[in-house]
């Protein structure tokens, strides 16, 4: 019988993934109040480019143009904070606000603001 061998990085690599986990259905929870909620959403006619999730209609059947980004690896140097990475993401996310999207973007430390950011989004549509 063989024994796993089990690393402190493979309990963090575990321990990273079930918090990515639990903030992903958090997202995708507090998204789905307001509407259909679509994962890895293409949003560009021609780039390859999708975001993680995107509100496209409520539940009245209004349209909304909504899509979330979440960005891991930002307090561990990943791709979303490098030079190429970042510059990549601001093309990206410039594409999405010309074609007419409000994009919502969320890192580990900010993930529960999307309730308030909602919340203000729909109030000030209601005005």
């Amino acid at each position: 019988m063989q024994r796993l061998k089990i690393t402190t990085t493979s309990i963090k690599s575990t321990r990273a993934k079930q918090a990515r986990e639990a903030i992903y259905t958090y997202l995708e929870q507090n998204l789905s109040k307001y509407g259909l909620v679509t994962k890895e959403y293409r949003f560009h006619p021609v780039r390859q480019w999708q975001a993680d999730w995107a509100l496209l209609r409520l539940h009245n059947g209004d349209d909304c143009n909504i899509l979330v980004e979440f960005e891991g690896g930002v307090f561990t140097q990943g791709g979303h904070t490098r030079g190429v990475g970042y510059s990549q993401n601001c093309e990206k996310y410039n594409q999405a606000a010309i074609l007419g999207y409000k994009v919502l973007r969320y890192t580990v430390k900010t993930y529960t603001d999307i309730t308030k950011d909602l919340k203000q989004i729909f109030e000030m549509e209601e005005l």
